[in-house]
């Protein structure tokens, strides 16, 4: 199947974005951390995204994903969902790679007011410049 008639059948359009992720593996009752990394692209039914770990993933496996949201000044501000790995584009012994995920929920919008102590560094640190 040509590429032209592959992204004729998706069902949603794909977005470069250059956001950063953290993926959690879900295979027990607590997430555990694999890495924070940034996004490839993303669309309403799912995300690619770059690893420096693709060991660590298999087709099939489900995650859970926090998309980091740029730009929120006065909060931080997260999307976040459950997603099932569906392609891993990698080369034998590689430490690069890119990862597909199936979206398995609605992505959820999440946010919390920043710290104030982060808030006054960056308040300094702009004085500074």
């Amino acid at each position: 199947m040509t590429d032209a008639n592959h992204d004729e059948r998706r069902q949603f359009e794909r977005f470069s974005v250059d956001f950063e992720i953290s993926v959690y593996k879900t295979e027990t009752s607590k997430s555990t951390l694999i890495e924070t990394t940034t996004i490839d692209n993303i669309s309403g039914g799912g995300v690619s995204f770059y690893t420096t770990q693709p060991y660590q993933y298999s087709v099939g496996q489900r995650l859970e994903i926090s998309i980091h949201l740029p730009d929120c000044d006065s909060f931080d501000a997260y999307m976040k969902s459950f997603a099932k790995v569906v392609r891993i584009v990698s080369e034998k012994q590689s430490t690069q790679g890119i990862i597909g995920l199936q979206l398995e929920e609605e992505l959820d919008f999440e946010s919390k007011p920043k710290s104030i102590h982060s808030t006054t560094e960056e308040s300094n640190t702009n004085q500074e410049d």
